[in-house]
């Protein structure tokens, strides 16, 4: 998976080092173009910073239903905005899949709906700090970079869409939609991908082994949780913790039964010793009797 950016919804100091680590070894990867997001709009966050968190707005009626849509490096709509939220996932072909990123996604809203976001709660407090004005759509395609020809294509589309009762683009609720004014001022707000975790990582059996290139345990690695997590393709809710707990167990039991180092050829492959099993090694392990 390759994005230009990703804006953190968990911790900022996860650096991919079990990939890292995992890759010293020889490790066979899987999942890697996998990740889960969660946000305001299919797995998308306010722009933030580098090195900073993005803020986590699940519910903000606003900003998907009214005189409003989201635009990409294209300058059009590619998602129903007022469609469910599936941990960022966009139905795509009979199946949801991780969405595709861009550079350049932007919100767009006319003054009517500008209006209506003001009158109700901001979850957001540097929402009118991030917030950009313009009195022309030719003025706000300047200011945001955005090709002036395809957003006026896409509000035209659009509020044809409005008036003919249908979203002939992406079939959202005609409900959830309403006319682009004529006349200016209008808005935009920057957006940016988020993840929330990465899923991709050191592939494992059904034992928690960590898998080598040919299909081979690399022995006394075990794995568990999300890194490299078997879930990846079509994540349910929750599975993330129930691969830790479920293959937390599997590779603690596997850990537990060393094996006879001697016989064990995948060892004597890797020029290996469990460490933990090797008797010159434990003997010079002092407890404290305290």
């Amino acid at each position: 998976m390759a994005a230009p950016k990703l804006a953190p919804l968990g911790t900022i100091y996860n650096k991919g080092d079990g990939i890292s680590m995992a890759q010293e070894v020889g490790a066979k990867m899987w999942h890697m173009y996998n990740y889960e997001s969660l946000g305001l709009l299919h797995g998308l966050s306010f722009d933030t910073p580098e090195g900073e968190r993005s803020k986590l707005v699940l519910g903000w009626p606003e900003l998907n239903h009214g005189s409003v849509f989201m635009v990409v490096d294209d300058r059009k709509r590619y998602f129903n905005e007022a469609g469910p939220n599936r941990h960022g996932h966009i139905f795509d072909h009979s199946i949801w899949r991780v969405p595709c990123s861009h550079e350049k996604p932007y919100i767009i809203f006319d003054q009517k709906q500008y209006e209506t976001i003001e009158a109700g709660q901001i979850p957001y407090d540097k929402f009118n700090e991030k917030l950009i004005k313009a009195d022309t759509l030719e003025e706000l395609a300047e200011k945001t970079g955005v090709d002036i020809n395809g957003l006026k294509e896409q509000v035209e589309m659009f509020n044809r869409f409005v008036e003919n009762g249908h979203d002939d683009q992406f079939g959202r609720d005609i409900k959830s939609m309403a006319k682009f004014a004529e006349d200016g001022p209008f808005y935009a707000i920057k957006m940016a991908y988020n993840v929330l975790n990465t899923q991709g990582g050191s592939e494992r059996n059904t034992k928690a082994e960590i898998l080598d290139v040919n299909n081979n345990p690399i022995p006394h690695l075990y794995g568990a949780g999300e890194l490299g997590g078997i879930n990846a393709n079509q994540y349910q809710g929750g599975g993330n913790l129930a691969e830790c707990l479920i293959f937390g167990k599997i590779a603690g039991e596997q850990a537990a039964n060393v094996m006879d180092e001697v016989a064990d050829e995948a060892s004597d492959k890797y020029n290996g010793i469990n460490e933990l099993a090797d008797g010159d090694k434990i003997k010079d392990v002092k407890l404290d009797k305290d």
